[in-house]
């Protein structure tokens, strides 16, 4: 079901690529505190595998239930647990998490994977050290490939820079268009650079971010040059 081609079903998902879904919604950002953001939905090899869960308000949530039965959960930094255990209890989907996340997730998880491990619906795994401690980037191979970003990467636009965002940014102000985690957010930011500029042995068309609108065109270009600005 292509999603995003049918405007009576749901304005809030996407079909960004063949089998791959934006889902928009709002996430907890500190406390009471939301904000704009999203997850995505990967249907491929029998699996449909939710990236940073959300839950959203029952029209849309129907949208996204037939785009198939979630059966895998994957998290994908120590702030995108959200509504995780929502898809645990209706579902009973797998959880997984990076093996770096091991005390820093409060739901039960199935399986820590580790830095190159295949995850379902034919997802491979990139620890991203340097950045926050179990940050992961996915790359989904098929048409062309495209990375699912959780933290490392950011796209915001004007739509996105709600009140939620600017209360929680320093000094009130959030950066539009792509750029990479803060560096002062990095752990160690020289090896963050190096982090991301493994990410170019990918081959991707596309990067979907968690935070912001997904890089459909000239992906690579745009990756080159944020490692460039570390």
């Amino acid at each position: 079901m292509a999603a995003s081609r049918d405007k009576r079903l749901s304005e809030s998902v996407r079909e960004c690529f063949p089998g791959v879904y934006r889902v928009a919604g709002r996430v907890s950002i500190v406390g009471p505190v939301k904000a704009n953001g999203c997850m995505y939905v990967v249907k491929d090899e029998g699996a449909v595998a939710l990236i940073d869960p959300i839950r959203l308000k029952s029209r849309d949530q129907a949208v996204v239930d037939a785009i198939g039965t979630p059966t895998d959960a994957i998290i994908l930094g120590p702030n995108h647990e959200r509504d995780t255990a929502y898809y645990q209890e209706r579902f009973g989907v797998r959880v997984w998490a990076n093996g770096k996340l091991f005390t820093r997730i409060g739901i039960g998880v199935n399986t820590f994977y580790e830095p190159d491990d295949e995850l379902p619906a034919g997802l491979v795994a990139y620890d991203m050290p340097g950045t926050f401690k179990g940050e992961t980037v996915l790359h989904h191979p098929p048409n062309g490939g495209v990375l699912l970003v959780g933290d490392a990467i950011f796209n915001l636009q004007d739509e996105d820079l709600n009140a939620g965002l600017k209360m929680v940014s320093p000094l009130g102000l959030v950066p539009k268009g792509p750029r990479t985690m803060p560096r002062f957010l990095m752990d160690d930011p020289a090896l963050a650079k190096e982090s991301y500029r493994k990410l170019l042995a990918c081959e991707f068309e596309g990067i979907l971010v968690s935070h912001g609108q997904p890089i459909l065109s000239d992906a690579r270009t745009v990756l080159e040059s944020l490692i460039s600005s570390l």
